[in-house]
């Protein structure tokens, strides 16, 4: 794996592990609520999930492709370093 797919996929695969996709979603969420726009959070939503399958998901899907049996290594050393880092 060349020096680029490997950064890109180490930090994708920080961004999946620890759900901060899912953290950004949950404020956005939050604000369209407290502002009572439900029609747009309708919209928002859709296009924040569809952005992120496009911008995360599709250079995901490739990188595991073209390199499977280097990403799973690369996954796992990137979650034990993380570990490691935390404690």
């Amino acid at each position: 794996m060349d020096l680029f797919t490997g950064m890109l996929y180490m930090s994708i695969t920080l961004l999946v592990e620890y759900q901060v996709f899912t953290f950004i979603l949950l404020i956005i969420i939050v604000r369209y609520s407290i502002k009572s726009e439900w029609r747009t959070l309708t919209k928002v939503i859709l296009s924040y999930l569809a952005a992120i399958a496009l911008v995360i998901g599709l250079p995901y899907g490739l990188i595991k492709s073209m390199h499977p049996e280097q990403a799973q290594g690369a996954e796992q050393k990137v979650l034990k370093e993380v570990q490691n880092w935390i404690s």
